[in-house]
């Protein structure tokens, strides 16, 4: 039997991990492929960290990343604002609980 106090991190909510990490890379200047790919994939791929991935997800990081490249301008703008949007709305929403 478990219960929260058992849990490393027992109020872990990957939503908010998700937009803060998101968040952190727009900050940063991450290239929005890369930030594409990531939500794509669930990766965070760096040239440290790419000899260390399988044959699969090298291919899938890829794939993500050539459909960026394939994008229109407007569907890239499209999808920028989206995830700005998305951003913005959770922190919004995670504001007025706090």
């Amino acid at each position: 039997m478990s219960n929260d106090n058992d849990q490393v991190f027992p109020s872990f909510d990957a939503k908010e991990l998700e937009i803060r990490t998101l968040d952190l890379m727009l900050k940063k200047g991450v290239r929005y492929g890369y930030i594409y790919a990531h939500r794509k994939t669930e990766r965070i791929v760096t040239e440290t960290n790419w000899k260390l991935l399988d044959d699969e997800a090298k291919a899938e990081w890829t794939s993500a990343c050539d459909e960026w490249i394939a994008m229109s301008k407007r569907d890239k703008k499209a999808w920028r604002r989206a995830l700005e949007i998305e951003i913005a709305e959770h922190q919004a929403k995670t504001a007025t609980k706090h």
